[in-house]
């Protein structure tokens, strides 16, 4: 038993390192590719390269900030505490969103009415509930909605979108997407139920035909 968790730890201290080491390598390529795109006579076909490489260097550095945030909250790298007002989480959260908002043509519903204060970390709380207001977000409807309930000790964020044929448990895997469409990392929700796992929140998900639903529970 003791060999087995020696080896976990060389794993998991293995994955670290790898992660912030793939830092630098992926800011050079991305710094390369920019440089590319001022030279002259560039053809459509090396513009479109370009294109490509830039991408899919995006996507790799989201892919490694998000992973090194799993990280940091699986070693309880959050441990500062403070009081915290829901609503102006919620609605800075919304904001970040508002270029994809405008850009769906979503609806957004909001009822943050009740001054709910929770005791938790400030950092791990904004990253939750941007984690699921982006989610609400991408996987979404052209012309569709959100809507975002604040109770006195839940959260209930709804919205429309396509139906999911994944099952709960599934949607909160890592590297797992509940749209196909979407060209999405599915970390999203790994770094959410990560969250709720060390702050002791319960987030539950459930589905009406094309309808979308993230309860989330905290403890004061």
């Amino acid at each position: 038993m003791a060999d087995a968790n020696e080896k976990y730890e060389e794993l998991k201290r293995y994955s670290e390192n790898l992660s912030h080491e793939l830092l630098t390598p992926l800011t050079v390529i991305r710094s390369k590719a920019e440089l590319l795109l001022q030279s002259e006579n560039l053809s459509e076909s090396d513009l479109n390269n370009i294109d490509v490489i830039l991408k899919t260097v995006g996507k790799l550095s989201r892919l490694n900030r998000g992973l090194i945030l799993l990280s940091k909250i699986k070693n309880d790298q959050f441990i500062d505490r403070e009081e915290i007002l829901l609503s102006e989480v919620i609605s800075e959260s919304l904001e970040l969103m508002e270029d994809q908002i405008r850009h769906s043509e979503l609806s957004i519903r909001i009822d943050l009415k009740s001054p709910t204060k929770i005791y938790s970390n400030s950092n791990l709380v904004h990253i939750l509930f941007n984690n699921l207001i982006k989610n609400a977000c991408i996987h979404n409807v052209k012309g569709g909605y959100i809507k975002v309930s604040l109770f006195e000790d839940k959260v209930i964020i709804e919205n429309s979108g396509l139906r999911n044929e994944k099952s709960e448990s599934d949607l909160f895997h890592r590297f797992t997407s509940g749209d196909d469409r979407v060209d999405s990392l599915g970390l999203g929700l790994s770094i959410v139920k990560n969250i709720c796992e060390k702050l002791q929140f319960k987030v539950k998900y459930t589905t009406q035909e094309d309808i979308h639903f993230f309860e989330l529970h905290f403890s004061k």
